[in-house]
C-alpha cells in the first residue's frame, strides 16, 4: 500500500513545478530562442507529468498498460487544461488553446509510445 503512494511523488512534485512557473507574470517570463519556443515547451512540459504518471501507474499491479495509458492521458491534460483556465487570471499571461493541444499532444506520445513498443499490436507491425 506504501508502494503505490511513493510512486506518485514524482508526478505530484513535477505538478507543483509546473503550478509555481505557470503563476509567473508574463513580463517576468524570459524570451525564447524562437518564435513559438513557448509552444515546445509545453509539449516537454505536459510530456514529462505523462511519463512520471506512466512510470507510477504501470508499477501498480492489476493495471494493464492502456488503462496506465488512459489515466496518463485524462489527468496529465486535465491538468493542463487547469493550468491554462489559471494561467488567464495571472497579469501578463494569456490562455492559449495551442497551449492546451500541446499539453494533450505531449501526453498523449508519452503515454502511449512505450506500450505500442512493448506490446506492438498487429496493426503496428505495418510500420516496421
Amino acid at each position: 500500500m506504501r508502494e503505490p503512494f511513493i510512486s506518485l511523488i514524482p508526478p505530484l512534485a513535477w505538478m507543483l513545478v509546473i503550478h509555481m512557473v505557470s503563476g509567473v507574470s508574463g513580463p517576468e517570463l524570459p524570451e525564447g530562442p524562437f518564435p513559438h519556443f513557448d509552444k515546445v515547451v509545453h509539449f516537454g512540459v505536459y510530456a514529462l507529468l505523462s511519463l512520471l504518471f506512466f512510470r507510477a501507474f504501470c508499477g501498480m499491479e492489476k493495471w494493464r498498460p492502456w488503462t496506465c495509458v488512459l489515466f496518463c492521458v485524462l489527468l496529465t491534460s486535465g491538468y493542463g487544461g487547469w493550468d491554462e483556465m489559471r494561467q488567464a487570471s495571472v497579469m501578463g499571461r494569456v490562455s492559449d488553446e495551442w497551449d492546451l493541444l500541446l499539453d494533450f499532444a505531449g501526453a498523449c506520445v508519452v503515454a502511449i509510445l512505450p506500450v505500442m513498443m512493448k506490446y506492438k499490436p498487429e496493426w503496428y507491425q505495418w510500420l516496421k
